[in-house]
């Protein structure tokens, strides 16, 4: 707020003697008058300004509640949207584990078939080898192949499942 504080020359009375109380009284009145004056106008100002504000809040409403249910919806619909992706990749995950169980059992099953074939190579083998002593009349060699093969069948079932090859 400014006040004015110097003296205009309508407010001054030329005719009065200088410091008389009732010139200093007029000009003292007078001045308290322009500031009510002031004062007032800028109260009417301020009670315009405050209705021009509730007008404008009152015509923003709509906007600022269409809002909001844009954004909830927004919202709940993301919520949703992850939730779905978050399922489906649960189940995503359950099956590719299923899958790498089934792998992994193949594969033990696939080790021991292989461990079981190598046993009766290694037994074929053996009997080969006695077959062909006696067929060629090799006898000394029949007990040297079967301590071989011997240890060989014993060091291969000592061993475990992941050693064998």
């Amino acid at each position: 707020m400014n006040l004015d504080t110097t003296m205009n020359s309508s407010q001054c009375d030329f005719n009065s003697p200088i410091g008389s109380p009732v010139s200093a009284a007029s000009n003292i009145r007078g001045k308290i008058k322009d500031i009510q004056k002031q004062l007032h106008s800028h109260n009417v100002g301020i009670e315009e300004t405050n209705v021009e504000l509730k007008r404008v809040r009152q015509m923003l409403d709509p906007l600022r509640l269409s809002m909001k249910r844009y954004t909830d919806n927004l919202e709940e619909n993301m919520n949703k949207s992850l939730e779905n992706m978050s399922e489906s990749q649960g189940k995503e995950n359950e099956k590719i584990n299923g899958d790498i169980d089934q792998l992994k059992d193949e594969n033990n099953r696939l080790k021991q078939t292989i461990f079981q074939m190598k046993q009766q190579m290694d037994t074929m083998a053996t009997s080969i080898a006695q077959l062909q002593g006696q067929v060629f009349g090799n006898y000394d060699s029949d007990s040297d192949t079967i301590d071989k093969t011997t240890k060989k069948l014993a060091n291969a079932t000592t061993r475990p499942a992941g050693d064998r090859q």
